[in-house]
Order: structure tokens, then C-alpha cells, then sequence
């Protein structure tokens, strides 16, 4: 077996690596998160960087918001339904909740039982003072909703809203 010497500060791109070991100790993030929040960073601060520098090797590790939010920086536009909620949920984020309720609303055209689009758009119509429209959805949510535990706390809402 060849022996290697690497001086300080040196590295022999020949010599054999060291077995790569996942931190799962605990001790810190993994080598993927770590590089994640490298991504993120550059993203935040020059996407072109970043889109030279990573492509688009990480864009599906991303958080649905970085994702959409870099999607709309280089002028993607959202076609499948978790796009739309990813938009719908970036527009929240910022308070554009007429906004929200298009990306909502193509979602739920392509997919008429995504429970989570009918909740939020229930949630912007009351953001927007469309009460009426606020209960039709949560009426429609509870149709779909297979969570009991939110079918619960939704009637109780409900029901407050009714009051």
C-alpha cells in the first residue's frame, strides 16, 4: 500500500479519502444541511452567483418559500400544484393575500381536493374581510379534511365566526 505525505496545509488529491462517516450524533448539521444554508446565503444575496455556482443541484432540498422565492427571481413561473402553494405561501409571507388566493385557486383547479389550499384560502378571505367566502371554504375544508384533530379545530372556528 502507497504511503502519503501531505505537509501542513497541503492536500494530496491522490492519496485515498477517509470514509465518509454522517454526523448523526447530534454534534451539528450534516454535511447537506450545512451546504443548504450555504445555498440559501448566496441565493439571499446574489441569485446569479448562486445559479453559477450550485445550478440547480439543491433547489428541491429547499424550503418551499426559498423555493418559490428563487423561482420568481429568475422568472419561473409556478405550473403544478405545490408550486402554486408554494407561491400562494410566499405571497402570505408578504401580506399579498389577493395575490395568495390566484396561485390558491390555480392550485386547487388542478387539484380540487388539496386541503391545504382550501384552508389558506379560507384564512386570506378572512385576512381580506370576505367572511362570507372565508366559510364557504371552511365548509368545503371540512369535506375533504382527513385529519380529525383539524376538522376539529376548524368547526370550533367555525363556529365562532357563525356566533
Amino acid at each position: 500500500m502507497a504511503e502519503y505525505e501531505v505537509a501542513a496545509g497541503e492536500q494530496n488529491l491522490d492519496a485515498p479519502a477517509a470514509p465518509y462517516a454522517p454526523n448523526h450524533g447530534g454534534d451539528g448539521p450534516e454535511l447537506l444541511e450545512l451546504e443548504i444554508q450555504r445555498y440559501i446565503a448566496v441565493l439571499e444575496t446574489d441569485p446569479a452567483a448562486a445559479m453559477r455556482q450550485y445550478g440547480f443541484t439543491l433547489f428541491h432540498s429547499l424550503p418551499p418559500l426559498h423555493q418559490a422565492a428563487l423561482m420568481e427571481k429568475i422568472g419561473m413561473e409556478p405550473n403544478q400544484p405545490n408550486d402554486f402553494l408554494a407561491f400562494a405561501a410566499l405571497a402570505i409571507s408578504r401580506g399579498d393575500y389577493k395575490g395568495a388566493i390566484g396561485h390558491l385557486q390555480k392550485c386547487l383547479a388542478d387539484d380540487r381536493a388539496c386541503s391545504d389550499a382550501v384552508y389558506n384560502l379560507a384564512l386570506c378571505h378572512e385576512k381580506l374581510g370576505n367572511k362570507s367566502l372565508a366559510i364557504q371554504q371552511w365548509n368545503r375544508f371540512l369535506e375533504i379534511a382527513e385529519s380529525s384533530e383539524d376538522r376539529s379545530a376548524v368547526e370550533a372556528h367555525l363556529a365562532e365566526l357563525t356566533a
